[in-house]
């Protein structure tokens, strides 16, 4: 069969509900991967049990205590024995074609360092709300990485990955929360050409206690600390002006979520920063207004 053999890598916590899903959807596909392995993140559900017992019989690696998804990626990376490697997160699908799209995408590119696809977004009533990634982007291939500094361009049940390239410069960053993916894609992508299929080949699913429906501080404030490090690394190959985009479109992005997270401090600076990079200012200071505490604890906010 063309193109490189491929693992696929499963982190899961507490996925009974949707685990044989995402299973199915493996099994469905017309290129099947070499192998399959279903990271445990010290589940307390059934999610272990159902994927031992599924068809595909998957190989299981277990955590012994919760240790989060950038982990439960690298233990599966650690794990695979395929030079490439396709994350497909629990709760998410694959269409039957993804992965036979993706190994003609990487013959096409055999300079690819990172080979990703695009995705519709499946909301709590199973309808398909939006689609992401199915137009090209305005950069492609070895520029790739731009698109990554001003937006998450790709997903993480998405993404084909070189297992001897990530292990080789560091792996997954297991300090981080979230946004450990996305840190992953920009190293990738700066290291050679992104090779990107514009079709819905993934089902996004949304999901009870989803980051972006409930942010954390503590979530919020290392992703920008990332951007910011992005940013750094390709000081020298973006103007001053594609410097001003990114962050105007990050720390915005950021004070949305510090908000709703209700971390007035850091909104206001995130908020100021954006504002001062070039974001409209009445839609960025409504937002603020309406969502402000009461006056007697704005006093707090100049603390340092």
């Amino acid at each position: 069969m063309d193109g490189p053999p491929i693992s696929v890598v499963m982190p899961a916590f507490n996925a009974a509900a949707t685990i044989a899903r995402a299973l199915d959807s493996i099994a469905a596909q017309t290129r099947p991967p070499a192998e399959v392995i279903v990271v445990d993140d010290a589940s307390t559900d059934a999610t272990a049990a159902i994927a031992a017992a599924h068809a595909l019989q998957p190989r299981i690696v277990r955590h012994p205590a919760n240790r989060g998804g950038a982990a439960a990626l690298q233990s599966g990376l650690e794990a695979a024995a395929s030079d490439w490697v396709a994350f497909l997160d629990a709760d998410d699908e694959w269409l039957p074609g993804k992965l036979a799209a993706q190994a003609a995408a990487r013959v096409a590119a055999p300079a690819a360092t990172l080979v990703a696809t695009g995705f519709s977004f499946i909301d709590r009533a199973g309808r398909e709300a939006w689609e992401y990634g199915v137009t090209p982007f305005k950069h492609a291939g070895r520029d790739f990485w731009r698109n990554l500094l001003l937006d998450s361009a790709i997903l993480q049940s998405s993404a084909l990955v070189p297992r001897r390239v990530v292990l080789a410069t560091g792996g997954v960053d297991v300090s981080m929360r979230t946004g450990y993916d996305q840190q992953l894609f920009v190293r990738l992508a700066a290291l050679g050409p992104v090779a990107y299929v514009h079709d819905r080949l993934v089902r996004y699913h949304d999901a009870p206690g989803s980051l972006t429906k409930r942010p954390r501080v503590a979530d919020i404030l290392p992703v920008l600390a990332m951007h910011e490090r992005h940013l750094a690394l390709f000081a020298e190959r973006l103007t001053a002006a594609e410097r001003r985009e990114v962050r105007r479109r990050r720390h915005a992005e950021a004070a949305g979520g510090l908000i709703a997270a209700k971390a007035w401090g850091p909104a206001l600076r995130a908020t100021a920063i954006a504002l001062k990079s070039g974001e409209p200012p009445a839609p960025a200071l409504w937002r603020l207004v309406t969502n402000l505490p009461p006056v007697r604890q704005l006093k707090r906010l100049a603390r340092p």
